[in-house]
């Protein structure tokens, strides 16, 4: 049976209702009873669908897991083409403030970080999901244009993720408002950029080891 124009956007939004329905009732679970110990028919009868609706939208607890992961990807893949033709380092500030900014409006973010921290389980699928997101945002540095090097693209996502990491565990244990918290780790970026860029000291030792003279090569060598 054909679908019109105007079911399409209705069942998309099903969809997602259900979708949101099962991660909901997962961390809440998760929270209350551990990552462990909570089974997919658990999160099947307290998001009010049955096991066969479960499989429909996830593979296994831990796709419900990282499912907010394959959403920050979506979204830091959207604000690296976004700043395409920026310098490198711009670009990384601007997806960090994207996303920094959408993960703390979400009424369970702080639920789904303490669950990360303290379940190896949920940090495990976490953790595989990422490498994941890396190699798309990876991509996206690609294709913005961001550097010419063949390895950068790689690094400014790993790096992207790691300024994110730092934000949301200062965030996680000082809440408030995670802009202050988003400048604070951006400038100590450009304050390490700074510190490279410095000139060695003139007189400043190499850390190469001198080279020995040939008189000393030949003494040695009898």
């Amino acid at each position: 049976m054909a679908v019109s124009l105007d079911e399409r956007p209705l069942r998309l939004k099903k969809q997602h209702f259900v979708r949101s329905e099962i991660w909901n009732a997962a961390v809440d679970l998760f929270a209350e009873h551990g990552y462990d110990s909570t089974t997919v028919d658990d999160i099947a009868k307290a998001a009010g669908v049955s096991r066969r609706t479960f499989f429909r939208y996830f593979s296994s607890k831990d796709d419900v897991m990282v499912q907010a992961t394959d959403t920050y990807g979506d979204l830091l893949v959207e604000a690296v083409t976004e700043s395409a033709g920026a310098e490198p380092l711009q670009i990384v500030e601007r997806a960090v403030r994207r996303l920094a900014a959408f993960v703390v409006r979400q009424p369970r973010a702080r639920l789904a970080m303490r669950i990360v921290l303290e379940s190896p389980g949920a940090r495990g699928a976490q953790l595989s999901e990422y490498s994941v997101i890396t190699e798309r945002v990876a991509v996206a540095f690609a294709e913005a244009g961001a550097t010419a090097d063949a390895h950068a693209p790689t690094l400014l996502a790993s790096l992207t993720f790691v300024l994110l990491q730092r934000v949301f565990q200062i965030w996680y244990e000082r809440a408030g408002d995670v802009e202050p918290i988003v400048d604070e780790v951006v400038a100590a970026l450009h304050g390490l950029s700074r510190l490279s860029a410095r000139p060695a000291p003139r007189g400043a030792r190499s850390a190469r080891p001198p080279a020995r003279s040939s008189r000393r090569r030949l003494h040695d060598a009898r």
